[in-house]
């Protein structure tokens, strides 16, 4: 019995096998096929980029900071001039008050009839009254002197008197002189503090640098935030365009004013036309390419916020253009308006395609001559009208069996 079991077991095992070997190499696979046609074909550069405002920044702080308040979120529209973002920081605010504290106690001692000139000036006038009092008293005893009727030493001390107030009348308008010039010396210097903390609060607020939208926000309110850290993406989106990269290779068949064929992201059924506007003069040394920038032809904006500075464009096709979305180029280097033509996904690695007739798969080698990512020019290994394989190429051979897959 256990025999008869391990038998049978051995003969499912060879039945499956042979079922894998047929299913593999003798039933026909069913792939997806395109006929050879005439037609339009370009030569293109690829390339890939995004869409992007072509006015827009990225917003950063100067300096380290927190994030005290953001005045507009994503999609607002904002005027230049406007603030967006404020931030705070204690130790300067508590600073520029002690400061200002200052200013104003100096600005107090400065002005006319305040408590220190009062004091200064009725010091001053004592000694006026002193002096008059002893230039008195000696016009007063010089005629008594002369009879002798005054002793030296009363004469003598009137003469000190006198000397004694002049002097002091003097010293204190020196005082009073030094210490307004003190005083200005310092009210200047805290002036300058204090433009210099104005200056810093300042710099501690960003402002829309032109009219437009907040593409993105990177900070919330209360976070601390460094001169290194992107809190806005700020961008007018009237007017668009892509930014790309060019394989180094290619970028000497790039030339402005050149026709684009643009597949944007999420609409593979039709292309969007645009023009070289931009190509940079120095490389992305770090992924070997070179940086363009590519126009919408006959793109439109239609706006839709109160101040006209939001809204969605479109391409001349009507296909909606949104800011952030990816995009394959086709530089358009070379064109012929009647060519016999596959499609590109065809064609294999060693520049064969697979041709179906007669339920079989027949490798055949072409001559291809522009090209782009959609289509190839064949100038020789076709005909028009043959089928073709576009897909499941890995599973072919030359003389395979395979079936055109129902659509």
């Amino acid at each position: 019995m256990g025999r008869l079991l391990g038998w049978l077991f051995v003969f499912t095992l060879l039945a499956l096998g042979g079922l894998a070997v047929w299913q593999r190499f003798a039933r026909p696979v069913e792939v997806r096929v395109a006929a050879v046609a005439r037609g339009p074909v370009v030569a293109t550069v690829f390339a890939t980029g995004w869409i992007e405002a072509q006015e827009r920044r990225l917003l950063r702080p100067t300096r380290a900071g927190v994030v005290e308040r953001i005045f507009a979120k994503e999609g607002a529209e904002v005027r230049a001039g406007a603030l967006l973002v404020t931030l705070r920081d204690r130790a300067r605010a508590e600073r520029q008050a002690s400061v200002q504290a200052t200013l104003d106690r100096l600005d107090a001692d400065l002005a006319e009839g305040s408590a220190l000139r009062r004091a200064a000036v009725a010091r001053i006038d004592e000694a006026a009254v002193q002096l008059a009092w002893a230039e008195g008293e000696i016009a007063r005893t010089t005629p008594l002197r002369q009879q002798g009727l005054v002793t030296e030493r009363a004469w003598q001390e009137l003469h000190s008197a006198r000397d004694g107030a002049a002097q002091r009348q003097v010293q204190a308008r020196e005082e009073l002189a030094s210490t307004l010039a003190r005083l200005a010396t310092e009210r200047a210097q805290a002036a300058a503090e204090l433009a210099v903390l104005r200056a810093a609060e300042q710099d501690d607020t960003l402002t829309a640098p032109f009219d437009g939208i907040v593409l993105q926000r990177f900070a919330e309110e209360g976070e601390t935030v460094g001169p290194e850290r992107d809190l806005l993406k700020f961008g007018d989106v009237r007017t668009l365009w892509i930014e790309g990269d060019v394989d180094e290779e290619d970028a000497t068949r790039v030339a402005l004013g050149q026709r684009v064929l643009i597949r944007v992201a999420g609409d593979e059924s039709a292309l969007v036309e645009g023009r070289v506007h931009e190509l940079f003069p120095d490389s992305e040394q770090a992924t070997r390419s070179y940086r363009v920038r590519v126009t919408f032809a006959g793109a439109t904006f239609a706006p839709s916020g109160a101040a006209g500075l939001a809204g969605a464009t479109r391409a001349a096709g009507g296909h909606p253009l949104l800011v952030g979305s990816s995009c394959e180029l086709g530089i358009v280097t070379g064109e012929r308006s009647d060519a016999l033509w596959f499609p590109r996904r065809a064609l294999t690695v060693d520049g064969t395609v697979f041709v179906l007739a007669g339920g079989r798969a027949q490798a055949r080698a072409v001559t291809v001559g522009l090209t782009n990512f959609d289509r190839c020019e064949v100038t020789a290994g076709l005909e028009a009208g043959e089928q073709v394989v576009v897909d499941g190429l890995a599973l072919l051979r030359d003389g395979a069996r395979a079936t055109a897959r129902e659509r």
